[in-house]
């Protein structure tokens, strides 16, 4: 059996929710990302029988990841606007293997911020630009596309989200 594993770099805050967008109004600047649970590094499991390595199957993972996304500027016209991209240029690895992370997607359980497939780019929007006043949050569900003949093993890699307001 192979164990793939996909690790998400985490960081700042969200309240936790299924979906929702939240206008936050005009203030201080702010702005932050989080990824999985409050603190630390989330992982997503997939499990690939034996029976369908390489079929092109796709194989869930989970557990489903909690995904928010905010930004908040001080009032201006016209309104400044944030994007949430994803580095997912380095492939998982096994030591001796790898796998693109495009062969990983994921979908959204509410779609405000929308499902898709990594691109294996350094900076992949995959939300904006938006009003710099939200807070955008939703669930992702992350599954493995299994259409490449590798060994088995454990494959490890790191998909960075970063918040920014251009």
């Amino acid at each position: 059996m192979k164990n793939l594993l996909l690790f998400l770099l985490v960081s700042a805050l969200v309240a936790d929710a299924s979906a929702a967008v939240f206008f936050i109004g005009f203030g201080p600047a702010q702005i932050g990302v989080r990824v999985g649970q409050p603190a630390g590094v989330s992982t997503v499991d997939v499990n690939v029988p034996v029976t369908n390595v390489g079929d092109g199957t796709p194989i869930g993972g989970t557990p489903a990841m909690f995904v928010g996304a905010y930004a908040r500027q001080p009032f201006s016209i016209p309104f400044k606007v944030f994007t949430l991209t994803v580095d997912s240029s380095t492939p998982l690895n096994n030591g001796f293997e790898t796998i693109p992370f495009t062969e990983i997607s994921w979908v959204a359980a509410a779609g405000d911020i929308p499902s898709g497939t990594f691109a294996g780019t350094p900076a992949q929007v995959i939300l904006g630009p938006i009003v710099a006043a939200f807070v955008v949050i939703d669930t992702h569900t992350f599954s493995y596309a299994n259409t490449n003949l590798i060994a088995s093993g454990t494959y490890a890699g790191t998909v960075t989200y970063t918040a920014a307001v251009p």
